[in-house]
């Protein structure tokens, strides 16, 4: 077989044995125990969501870079969707790879009145299966994990735009 083709095999086949490497990790179920984490906010503070908002709502949406259209789309929905949310008792947090000072231009250019967490060592977004998808060293993938009392009670792993206020309120509605 010509070298050459060997070569093109290979670049073509790597990107789906680290996809199916990655896929073999533990994942993170409905009923599961929320893990636990901490990451620093916008403002560099050091955020621990589930002993901050214990036996509460929390919403982690990961999301792959601040001020890209889609991200910025998500973010502002989130944000103009927050008073229905405060309503119903649920927290949201942001997360993704950007630094803290990316964040902090993001949240200010939008006014999003949630925090932004920077994964910057893309630990949470492991822990969370957010970082499976071919791209996972650079961005997390767009998905949204729900959880409620410490639990997970929902994830939408095929975040849809068009539905994802309405779809968080009917998970936890549910």
């Amino acid at each position: 077989m010509n070298h050459k083709i060997i070569l093109v095999l290979i670049l073509l086949l790597a990107p789906v044995l680290v996809f199916a490497k990655n896929k073999k990790s533990k994942n993170l179920n409905i009923g599961d125990l929320a893990p636990a984490f901490s990451l620093p906010d916008e403002t560099g503070k050091l955020r621990t969501p589930l002993t901050e908002f214990k036996n509460q709502k929390i919403v982690l949406y990961f999301y792959p870079k601040d001020g890209t259209p889609d991200c910025t789309k998500e973010a502002c929905q989130l944000r103009d969707a927050f008073d229905t949310y405060r309503a119903h008792k649920i927290n949201i947090f942001g997360i993704s790879y950007d630094s803290v000072n990316a964040h902090a231009k993001f949240k200010a250019k939008h006014n999003l009145p949630f925090p932004l967490l920077a994964d910057t060592n893309r630990t949470v977004a492991k822990l969370y299966n957010a970082s499976n998808n071919l791209l996972g060293r650079f961005y997390p993938q767009r998905k949204t994990v729900l959880i409620n009392q410490g639990k997970v009670i929902a994830i939408i792993e095929d975040v849809n735009l068009k539905s994802h206020v309405s779809d968080i309120l009917k998970a936890f509605a549910n």
